[in-house]
């Protein structure tokens, strides 16, 4: 698997205290949406996601099973879903949680070490490096 390898910053879980490696995808434009997955740490992009599933009836709910119904042959995924650690499996909290539309057009996904990115080009690992100060 191709690793990406990003500059981030450091901080411990908040119930474990393990460190953890994190940094921000932020390259990412309105047509580039994500999700991440429900039982591990793997984060979702591709081209449009959201756009073919949403109309004015939307919520998380509907929009999980739609999702899944077409790519749970990859993983389990969840708008509702975030980042965990990997020691202990602390889900910290959603920017987000009550605000369906900017979840959706949110274009700063947090990424930590380790963590997988499935794209439309494949699946890569991405590797955070540690801060030098």
């Amino acid at each position: 698997m191709e690793k990406i390898l990003r500059d981030g910053k450091s901080m411990n879980c908040p119930a474990c205290r393990h460190e953890i490696l994190f940094t921000w995808f932020s390259h990412l434009n309105r047509e580039n949406q994500y999700i991440y997955s429900k039982d591990g740490n793997e984060l979702f992009v591709r081209n449009n996601l959201f756009n073919k599933y949403l109309d004015n009836n939307s919520n998380k709910d509907d929009l999980d099973k739609k999702i899944n119904a077409e790519f749970s042959n990859f993983n389990i995924y969840s708008i509702s879903s975030n980042v965990k650690c990997h020691m202990c499996g602390f889900v910290f909290p959603e920017i987000y949680p009550n605000n369906l539309s900017a979840r959706i057009n949110d274009d700063r996904p947090v990424v930590i070490d380790g963590m997988q990115l499935r794209t439309e080009r494949g699946l890569f690992i991405v590797a955070v490096q540690k801060p030098t100060s």
